[in-house]
């Protein structure tokens, strides 16, 4: 799929989400790129890609940004009274 340089990379996963077979949730999926999440918000053009470059769509992952999820796993792994 092409992506148009202004276009938000959650638009491209929304219509990728579309064309399965199987109803996916777009609010877990998580759009990679060499293992790296991809902020969905950010136009393609700002999201520093190379052309052609090919990239991992994971559902059933919750989309957060790296530091909250950290977070997140920080807070579950210690427990719901410590908080960071």
């Amino acid at each position: 799929m092409r992506l148009q340089p202004l276009q938000p990379l959650l638009v491209a996963v929304q219509q990728v989400c579309a064309q399965l077979p199987q109803p996916v949730d777009v609010s877990a999926c998580q759009l990679l790129h060499h293992k790296k999440a991809l902020d969905l918000g950010l136009p393609a053009r700002l999201a520093n890609l190379p052309a052609g470059a090919k990239l991992e769509l994971r559902t059933g992952v919750p989309c957060l940004p790296p530091r909250m999820f950290l977070q997140v796993l920080r807070s579950l792994a210690l427990g719901p009274s410590v908080t960071l």
